[in-house]
């Protein structure tokens, strides 16, 4: 809970992870812990349904913030070019 307090605190940071939710259905503390997850974790990111990229943005730059080599692998249904709306 501290780091993601932490992160908030950071200007810049906060400033992406916000223009990141506002790209997203999730809300902003969704995304700095998905920023967070991302950030820490070992090996590649599976990501399954995907709406319009909010939360791999988010993701992305935690895998570069973390100064590791990791993939963010996204997986998505997508109609004629267009997202279905369920």
């Amino acid at each position: 809970m501290r780091k993601l307090i932490e992160y908030r605190q950071q200007k810049a940071l906060h400033h992406q992870l916000t223009k990141a939710a506002e790209r997203s259905m999730l809300g902003l503390d969704a995304i700095v812990m998905l920023y967070h997850c991302a950030k820490v974790s070992v090996g590649n990111i599976p990501e399954v349904g995907s709406y319009v990229g909010g939360a791999t943005i988010a993701m992305a730059i935690g895998v570069r913030d973390s100064g590791t080599e990791k993939k963010i692998i996204s997986i998505g249904r997508e109609v004629a070019g267009r997202f279905p709306l369920f």
